[in-house]
């Protein structure tokens, strides 16, 4: 404020220092230390949300990739049982089990693994003979082709593609089909076929943001996770989601480590966010103070100007206000003014001593304004002979 003042009390003294009363710059402060809080609060609550929106698109991105490497492992599966079914239609294959020559079925397993570029191995086991249930046929395969073996005999129809050998040497995939006879009653044996692990999709190193993808293999109620590089340790917990993969006892399965609060990443864009918003609006406030403050001062120099007239019994003049309160003010005031100027008019009329009552104030700087006469004549006291009081006349 370009003037500032204090009205004594009735003892003479000043009522303090100003910094003691509130003002606009106190008002201002109040507000920030007001709005403080509450942006706060509100910047934590939309940091949750945006941590949960996050942690949820990137389960979405998981699950997403997740879905299309099921989909490619679900093919290739796929492939390799629609060239078993073809193989078990192949008459020469019926009679290669018939002969039980085990010479001939090495040559034509050497031809059927020609035939599948990615097999390890091609078996081709037949039946075990009337009365001979309890004798192996197949000494040269795991326990767990043997149970493939077993179950392609028993459901008369072409297995799903698992893994063997699970976290040992020589892990693979295996899949088996039945060849029946040309009655399709009876059984001759069963093309028992070994993948190996190449023919899993790759999957990238740590999965999506935030996440860890596996293959595992579920096998009644165990589950076992595959890792073919042997590079990282499988997770122990339980994994937040899996998808199966279509024509094989496979899942793809995902661990996710959702972001915290407390993540130095997170907190470095909240607090930043949160200090440019606070400068932003102490910024805005501060414009809106200094307009407050040179509308205030504007005011303040019209109600002096009116004080002015009615002490020096001049027209009191209109002036435009620049606040709303100030104007109800001025309304309020202006009455008793205009009768202070008319009193003071009335009393130096009586004294018939016109000359001997200069004004007692002078006001400059404020252009021109419309006058209201109210009680007040048109008639002013003049200046005295040889221009003693110039400043008795109207302000210019």
């Amino acid at each position: 404020m370009s003037q500032e003042w204090s009205l004594p009390d009735q003892g003479g003294n000043g009522t303090g220092p100003r910094a003691a009363l509130p003002g606009l710059h106190q008002f201002w402060i109040t507000c920030l230390l007001g709005l403080a809080p509450l942006i706060l609060l509100g910047f934590l609550v939309g940091l949750y949300f945006w941590v949960e929106r996050e942690n949820a698109y990137a389960a979405m991105q998981a699950r997403n990739y997740g879905e299309l490497v099921a989909q490619e492992l679900g093919k290739r599966a796929a492939r390799v049982q629609e060239d078993l079914r073809r193989w078990i239609r192949d008459p020469n294959l019926r009679q290669v089990l018939r002969a039980d020559d085990p010479q001939v079925r090495i040559t034509e397993e050497q031809r059927l693994a020609g035939r599948l570029p990615l097999a390890l191995r091609v078996r081709l086991v037949p039946s075990a003979p009337a009365g001979a249930e309890g004798e192996d046929v197949t000494p040269d395969l795991s326990m767990a082709g043997k149970d493939l073996v077993h179950r392609a005999r028993q459901e008369r129809a072409t297995t799903p593609l698992e893994a063997h050998l699970v976290g040992q040497d020589g892990m693979h995939l295996a899949v088996a089909a039945p060849v029946l006879d040309e009655n399709q009653e009876g059984v001759l044996g069963v093309v028992h076929v070994a993948m190996p692990m190449a023919l899993l999709p790759f999957l990238q190193d740590g999965g999506p943001k935030w996440g860890q993808l596996q293959f595992q293999q579920q096998v009644e109620i165990e589950v076992a996770t595959l890792d073919a590089k042997a590079q990282a340790p499988a997770p122990g917990a339980t994994p937040s989601f899996w998808v199966n993969v279509p024509g094989t006892s496979l899942r793809v399965a995902a661990w996710m480590t959702p972001e915290s609060l407390l993540a130095p990443k997170s907190l470095f864009i909240a607090l930043g966010s949160y200090l440019l918003v606070m400068g932003l609006i102490a910024f805005v406030l501060r414009l809106v103070l200094n307009r407050l403050e040179q509308a205030l001062a504007a005011d303040f120099a019209g109600l002096r100007a009116m004080i002015e007239d009615a002490v020096n019994s001049w027209p009191i003049r209109k002036l435009q206000c620049r606040l709303a309160e100030t104007r109800s003010l001025m309304e309020a005031i202006r009455p008793l003014l205009i009768s202070l100027a008319a009193i003071r008019r009335r009393s130096a009329q009586s004294s018939r001593r016109p000359e001997e009552s200069p004004p007692l104030m002078s006001f400059s700087g404020l252009g021109p304004a419309d006058l209201e006469l109210g009680e007040v004549r048109p008639d002013r006291p003049g200046p005295r002979d040889g221009g003693d009081n110039p400043g008795a006349g109207q302000p210019a």
